[in-house]
């Protein structure tokens, strides 16, 4: 992402650092634009810049195995918008009480959270195909 900003002889390409650095020294106004990005509008230049705010900022990143879980639920939640209207909020919710079970797991077992996994990816592959129209 590059971002704009003006000198001398005319517009330059500077880092979103550059921008956050010089935040309280600059004209910038912050604006809310997005949940998850703020919009600085300068009043020196017409440009606006949106820096995109990570949600988890702060925190630490996510492991290899916590990637894949999110990742497998995700999975889980497109091959949901697959099915039909009628029977997708079964299937949510069917979801959601299989990862509900597992929540208490403790995050450092990893042979419990890898079986886990290679059995949700069973599952949403059984329940991805086209003949599977709802789920009790």
């Amino acid at each position: 992402m590059t971002e704009r900003s003006t000198h001398a002889t005319g517009p330059a390409f500077v880092s979103s650092r550059t921008i956050l650095s010089n935040f309280t020294s600059s004209p910038i106004l912050p604006r809310q634009a997005h949940p998850f990005s703020i919009t600085y509008t300068s009043k020196v230049q017409s440009s606006t810049y949106t820096v995109h705010v990570p949600m988890a900022a702060g925190k630490r990143a996510l492991s290899g195995l916590q990637r894949e879980v999110l990742s497998l639920y995700r999975q889980c939640l497109r091959d949901i918008r697959t099915k039909p209207e009628a029977t997708q909020p079964h299937f949510r919710s069917f979801a959601r009480s299989e990862f509900d079970k597992h929540i208490a797991i403790d995050k450092r077992d990893f042979g419990a959270i890898e079986f886990l996994l290679r059995k949700g990816r069973r599952q949403v592959e059984v329940y991805a195909a086209p003949g599977i129209k709802d789920i009790r």
